[in-house]
């Protein structure tokens, strides 16, 4: 009795039924659609007729140990191509994965059922997914190349600057050399110490992996120590106390704080002292969730009575006014056992934890 195999018309996938000695017993329409081939013109001939692939040994030699009872059998259209293709050879060829099984009839005739799935249109997906994988990996590259060259200029700048500050730093110590201290060495000191402020950013900047924050204690621990033994003079036994936590912040703040830290500190050495006494001056910063205070105190005599911020004549002490301004912060002058400045300012525009 010969099987019905008419439901196999339905479903969305190439069927072919055979028998042991390759005869196509079915045809369904999937396979007509898909090869050109009626059902009529291939039905009691070998499949090898009109696909001479089935004919090679290696074919042959996958199939009979089908026959033999063995596993499904699969080709993937990677290693063995389109195997059913179309009649015209002008149609794009399709992709197709087949696979081979073998089953007994209620004849009790062993038959063998090839399954052709049609995946061009994955195929196709899958390739334009990976041009586009690959157009994006090589956008991604190129991004990260230029990154790292922007990095590199960065680093370069950065360099350079410092050499730069560091030549203007030595040609006013040349300048200084053999004059005697007065307004003008004073104002020499005071340029010096605001180039060094800058010289040690760049630096600090030059020496990190990115240029997009600083090191507090590091940059504001440089400015004030390097300061100290080249402002303090030969006679001074002021000692200098550094309290600052191991954070990073934005370059734009770091550099009005080195300032500020230049500039009080430089008040401090010059009017924060006694005679015939040991000072201390301390620079001390404190971050709390976005809010930050930095202070600079020392335990002098303090400021002179009858003081006014808003009518000093001090350019350090109007800078750093200005700076507290420039971080849309707070500034308060105390005379409280010595001279206190401290400078309230919101971290939330550059500053992360280290």
């Amino acid at each position: 009795m010969t099987p019905d195999f008419g439901l196999f018309d339905c479903v969305p996938i190439g069927i072919i039924v055979c028998d042991r000695e390759m005869t196509v017993r079915f045809w369904n329409a999937s396979m007509e659609y898909w090869t050109d081939v009626r059902r009529q013109a291939i039905l009691g001939k070998r499949l090898g007729a009109l696909f001479p692939r089935f004919e090679s040994e290696s074919f042959r030699a996958r199939l009979e140990l089908l026959e033999e009872g063995g596993p499904p059998v699969i080709f993937s259209y990677q290693l063995n191509g389109c195997l059913f293709p179309h009649s015209d050879p002008r149609r794009i060829e399709r992709v197709q994965h087949v696979t081979a099984t073998s089953f007994s009839a209620e004849d009790g005739n062993r038959l063998m059922l090839l399954a052709v799935e049609d995946r061009t249109e994955v195929s196709a997906r899958i390739r334009a997914a990976r041009t586009e994988l690959a157009l994006r990996v090589e956008t991604e590259e190129s991004l990260r190349s230029s990154v790292q060259e922007k990095e590199y200029l960065m680093k370069e700048l950065n360099h350079r600057v410092k050499n730069n500050l560091n030549m203007i730093s030595s040609l006013i110590g040349i300048q200084k050399e053999g004059m005697s201290d007065g307004p003008l060495r004073a104002a020499l000191d005071d340029l010096d110490g605001r180039i060094r402020s800058f010289s040690v950013l760049h630096e600090s900047m030059h020496k990190r992996e990115t240029s997009m924050s600083v090191r507090l204690d590091d940059y504001l621990g440089t400015i004030a120590t390097d300061l100290f033994d080249t402002v303090r003079p030969a006679d001074c036994r002021t000692k200098l106390e550094l309290d600052i936590p191991n954070i990073e912040m934005g370059f734009k703040q770091a550099l009005y704080l080195g300032l500020i830290v230049s500039e009080t500190l430089t008040n401090s050495l010059k009017y924060g002292r006694n005679e015939c006494s040991e000072n201390r001056v301390e620079i001390r910063l404190r971050v709390d969730g976005g809010r930050a205070e930095l202070t600079v105190a020392d335990d002098g005599p303090g400021f002179p009575e009858g003081f006014d911020p808003a009518k000093t004549d001090s350019l350090g002490l109007k800078l750093v006014k200005l700076l507290a301004e420039e971080l849309c912060g707070t500034i308060s002058f105390e005379s409280r056992n010595g001279a206190r400045i401290t400078v309230a300012f919101s971290t939330d525009s550059g500053s992360t934890g280290a």
